[in-house]
């Protein structure tokens, strides 16, 4: 049997791998790596400078607010301004996010995403081996990439690129693997609007790093060169109609659920729904590295009512582990659990922390 832990993974669990925290990602000399753009990425941010400016938020690129609330903003705007900014934002998320994952898996040499390494693979094999859950609020796939992409479920059906009857991961009574709630997304996760699915596309299919690829959707019979960032080139097409047909997108969503449009409601509604699930038979939850829990209120309302309605209500623990120098995180956790009568544990202490302190059964 599980022990019915649920670990809820903010960016903080992903820090020491350097991928960059919300308002890192503009501050491009940022952490161990530098993120090296080309010129369109130096004229997208360029657009988005402009953009502030014209919304009263005269600041220079490094004076960027964090990404969030940059894409908070765009959401506001009528299309196609929106679309074009948004398209811009998706372009700056993924490019960094994958650039940053190649550096971390073959950073043989820098001692602390080696550190951040042995420790993600002691903390997936002791969720592995307790049956836990893991609901993770970040893009990137250092978790997968770390402990085999096919050892998940992610709480709806996902296929496989080029396979034309393989799920990537089945229903868990079905089979024998990790429960992983990506309630943003996945930069790898594609959604098709011609047939409504999600394909899980590996990173190492790419013919360029994080440039271009092939997809297949065997629903439309149809295979596609790709910019992993939006623009898809159907190639039996190309002829047809000029070239472009862009029927497969990025599934990274923002923050504010409530400006989801339909189809990307869709996408995740499924997601969530396990994840609501999981945190009410949970007799344990643990928080790592997540410190927007105040500004992020789709989460945040998720699991305060999977508390209120959880079947071990009175013996339910709630953990919490993040860095805070001064105290202010703790007492946002200790705000908001207060309201509905539950203590909490902090834990002023980084994901690495953790794993050394928490695994030491684990090999």
């Amino acid at each position: 049997m599980g022990s019915n832990r649920v670990f809820i993974l903010g960016a903080g669990a992903s820090k020491g791998a350097g991928l960059p925290l919300r308002d890192e990602f503009f501050n491009y000399e940022s952490g161990p790596i530098r993120w090296v753009m080309d010129k369109n990425e130096e004229r997208n941010i360029e657009s988005l400078r402009r953009f502030l400016y014209c919304i009263k938020k005269n600041i220079s690129v490094e004076e960027l607010p964090d990404f969030e609330k940059v894409w908070d903003k765009v959401l506001d705007l009528e299309k196609p301004r929106r679309d074009y900014f948004e398209k811009i934002l998706k372009d700056i998320l993924v490019r960094r996010i994958i650039h940053s994952m190649e550096n971390y898996f073959l950073s043989g040499e820098n001692e602390r995403m080696e550190r951040h390494k042995k420790c993600m693979r002691k903390f997936l094999k002791m969720v592995d081996e307790h049956k836990d859950t893991i609901i993770t609020l970040n893009y990137d796939t250092i978790v997968e990439e770390t402990y085999g992409k096919d050892n998940f479920w992610y709480g709806k059906d996902i296929f496989l690129n080029w396979s034309k009857d393989k799920m990537l991961s089945n229903a868990p009574e079905k089979g024998d693997k990790i429960k992983l709630f990506k309630l943003h997304g996945s930069v790898n996760w594609f959604y098709c609007s011609k047939c409504k699915q999600v394909k899980y596309l590996r990173i190492s299919e790419l013919d360029e790093p994080y440039v271009a690829g092939l997809f297949f959707c065997f629903k439309c019979n149809s295979s596609y060169r790709f910019c992993i960032t939006h623009t898809v080139f159907e190639e039996s097409k190309l002829k047809e109609n000029g070239g472009i047909f862009p029927p497969v997108e990025v599934v990274v969503l923002p923050m504010n659920k409530e400006k989801y449009d339909e189809k990307h409601k869709l996408v995740v509604n499924e997601v969530w729904d396990s994840a609501k699930k999981e945190l009410e038979n949970a007799n344990e939850i643990t928080i790592i590295g997540y410190a927007s829990i105040d500004i992020d209120k789709n989460v945040r309302d998720l699991v305060i009512n999977a508390i209120q309605n959880n079947k071990n209500k009175d013996t339910l623990k709630i953990e919490v582990v993040c860095p805070d120098q001064n105290g202010t995180i703790c007492k946002k956790y200790e705000d908001i659990f207060h309201k509905i009568d539950k203590k909490i544990a902090y834990r002023d202490e980084t994901f690495e922390c953790f794993v050394r302190m928490n695994c030491l059964d684990v090999y």
